[in-house]
């Protein structure tokens, strides 16, 4: 049996994210319902709310779901390399960063909401991201099969340009939306192995 002394609960990081987060909750519940806003709209499903097929955006949550699990994939191997300064440590953080904030704007459709130039202008800056991240990652490391990345920028490419020219038809929502898709499966994939090759080679 250890001699170790336990550490003490409330210094568990668990336990601070956790209470962190419960608190972050009440202020957030009481701040909407000084607005009238009923705190069941916030914690309850929209489709239990309105009574819509549970298939309802099944789709989007599988996107949402592809982008958040690159965000921590990549967040993680982030934490790993802690003390680390590499340039692949810091195009991780960049990847990591640029996928919460594509799945920030996806679930609260937030370039759906701008207008027209800003919708563009939403785009064109998601774009300059990733392009940097590609460049600087050439630079870093050209070894690196660079494959997978080109195939998940196509099919994000071909999603932006069917929203942003507004390209009509029987299949143009399937376009989009299914190009989308197709693009975050591919970025989760590339950015999951890039993130084991960086972590193997610091060994």
């Amino acid at each position: 049996m250890s001699d170790a002394p336990a550490r003490p609960l409330v210094k568990l990081p668990e336990t601070i994210v956790a209470l962190a987060l419960f608190a972050a909750a009440i202020i957030i519940g009481v701040l909407t319902g000084l607005r009238g806003i009923e705190l069941a709209d916030l914690v309850r499903d929209p489709a239990a709310i309105y009574k819509y097929p549970s298939y309802i955006g099944f789709f989007s949550h599988v996107g949402v779901a592809l982008m958040t699990s690159t965000a921590a994939v990549t967040g993680f191997a982030v934490a790993v390399m802690r003390g680390s300064f590499s340039t692949s440590r810091g195009v991780l953080l960049a990847v990591s960063v640029l996928s919460a904030l594509l799945v920030i704007d996806d679930v609260f459709m937030l370039h759906e909401k701008a207008s027209r130039l800003g919708e563009v202008a939403v785009f064109g800056v998601y774009g300059l991201l990733g392009l940097s991240v590609w460049f600087r990652l050439r630079k870093i490391d050209n070894q690196y099969d660079m494959r997978g990345l080109k195939v998940a920028l196509f099919f994000l490419g071909l999603s932006v340009f069917t929203d942003v020219f507004k390209i009509y038809g029987p299949f143009a929502h399937w376009l989009e939306d299914f190009s989308k898709l197709s693009g975050f499966a591919a970025w989760l994939v590339f950015w999951s192995g890039f993130a084991s090759h960086s972590l193997t080679s610091r060994r």
